[in-house]
């Protein structure tokens, strides 16, 4: 299994009192190509 470089958990995001992400869990690997995708006001950033 490849090295891990970033471990995400449980991460939310508000924007005033709207939930736009609510527990948000991944992993990204060394040699990993990886993308976050969603409508534009999703929380992404």
């Amino acid at each position: 299994m490849a090295e891990t470089l970033l471990s995400i958990k449980g991460i939310s995001k508000y924007f005033g009192g709207l939930k736009a992400v609510d527990g948000v869990e991944f992993d990204v690997y060394a040699g990993e190509i990886f993308g976050i995708i969603g409508p534009n006001g999703a929380g992404k950033t």
